[in-house]
């Protein structure tokens, strides 16, 4: 009895840690396609990308603290239009904060053409889920 429990638990976890890794795998190939979409449409030197992508990483590593610590708040039902305010607040206080950075590297006119880039690559990726499904909903 003790081994079917174990062999059970063992294999429970074999499938989370490969849905883990497929998840992470998944993450992995969207960033990189952000990276060579926004280098393209950046056409940054190799000095300024020396300097542009560690700014970059540390917002979207910052953005990610913000949503992780937002994300109780997020699922709440009594949330308030005060808790909503705050939130965009600082989520734009920190795009403002490392837009300025990232001007100091790459100049104004690149920075709002990241802003818009950024934001196209987040609506082609959701257009693209968007199709994926609907072409698997029909394929059935």
């Amino acid at each position: 009895m003790k081994q079917i429990v174990i062999t059970g638990l063992l294999f429970l976890f074999s499938v989370a840690a490969m849905g883990q890794q497929r998840d992470r795998a998944v993450e992995e190939n969207i960033e990189s396609r952000r990276i060579a979409y926004l280098t393209q449409s950046l056409q940054l030197t190799p000095s300024e990308a020396q300097d542009f992508w560690p700014l970059y990483n540390a917002y979207k590593k910052e953005q990610k603290a913000l949503k992780e610590k937002h994300k109780d708040k997020a699922e709440s039902k009594t949330k308030s239009l005060d808790t909503i305010f705050d939130q965009d607040a600082e989520y734009l206080a920190l795009k403002k904060e490392y837009s300025y950075k990232i001007e100091k590297v790459i100049g104004t006119e690149r920075t709002i053409k990241l802003l818009r880039s950024d934001r196209k690559f987040k609506e082609k990726l959701v257009r693209g889920l968007k199709e994926k499904r609907s072409r698997n909903r029909s394929g059935r």
